[in-house]
């Protein structure tokens, strides 16, 4: 179960994206990278990761779990050796492996690295493994892992479609190969501006982010975690404060918080859903 899929576990009381409002509580993560786009918690929330369109992801300690408003840089990070582009990532839920979306000249891959110490961000090697998903987008944005990391699901930005991806080994993006399932979400999203999507606990609900509008739309699948099952469900949420920028997106385990990255200002920000 990967971090992500944790965080979104509840009892399903909640989830509708057309509640959300700023709650008031946001981390500067600014003095450490000015462009964050992904966010992800650590299982029990004492931990946060960002990452940006750089070559490091940075880890910051909150002294109340899943309160932004708490968090402090714990002094740790992690060098991606040759990625300038990392536009993504997720973790794995006992903290011993972490996935990054990074973009090349014209690709999009995904590699995985090792945690020797678990949720410790600086202790992390490349394990050798890696997904090229550049056949169906060269540029991908955000990701997000099944619970039991048998399915991998990414924004593809230039062709505005969210595409899933099945691992014939649990967790290891090395066997990983394009499952021909996919949701097109141009009809709300413009083209080129889809980056950020994330799901449900249930996989009943899938989540789509306009950085240009700074609109998250929500969509239901009539069959959990299969894209192809997905329609709009006519529900919306645009978060603020806003930059006009916004990328990433995480809930809270109860699913009563969301979080997403303002890009521009090098923010991340907390929202209540109702």
């Amino acid at each position: 179960m990967s971090a992500q899929a944790l965080l979104l576990t509840s009892s399903g009381a909640t989830w509708d994206i057309s509640t959300m409002t700023y709650s008031g509580k946001s981390l500067s993560v600014n003095a450490q990278i000015n462009n964050p786009n992904s966010i992800v918690f650590s299982t029990d929330g004492t931990k946060v990761y960002t990452v940006g369109g750089g070559s490091a992801v940075y880890q910051y300690t909150l002294s109340t779990p899943f309160d932004l408003s708490t968090g402090s840089y714990s002094g740790k990070s992690l060098s991606l050796s040759g990625a300038t582009g990392a536009n993504g990532f997720t973790m794995s839920a006992d903290g011993t492996k972490t996935y990054f979306m990074v973009q090349g000249s014209g690709t999009s891959i995904i590699y995985q690295y090792t945690l020797s110490t678990p949720f410790d961000i600086s202790t992390g090697t490349y394990a050798s493994k890696s997904l090229s998903v550049t056949a169906q987008d060269s540029q991908g944005y955000s990701l997000y892992m099944s619970a039991d990391g048998t399915s991998l699901y990414f924004a593809g930005h230039i062709n505005t479609i969210i595409y899933q991806y099945t691992l014939s080994t649990p967790f290891d993006i090395s066997t990983g190969s394009y499952s021909a399932k996919s949701l097109n979400v141009a009809a709300q999203i413009g083209s080129g501006t889809l980056t950020g999507m994330s799901m449900s606990a249930d996989g009943t609900k899938v989540y789509a982010e306009d950085t240009i509008s700074s609109i998250i739309y929500q969509y239901n699948l009539s069959t959990s975690f299969d894209l192809s099952t997905g329609v709009y469900s006519g529900k919306n949420g645009r978060p603020l404060p806003t930059t006009n920028s916004t990328y990433g997106l995480v809930f809270s385990p109860d699913g009563f918080r969301a979080y997403i990255a303002g890009i521009s200002n090098g923010t991340l920000y907390q929202y209540a859903i109702q």
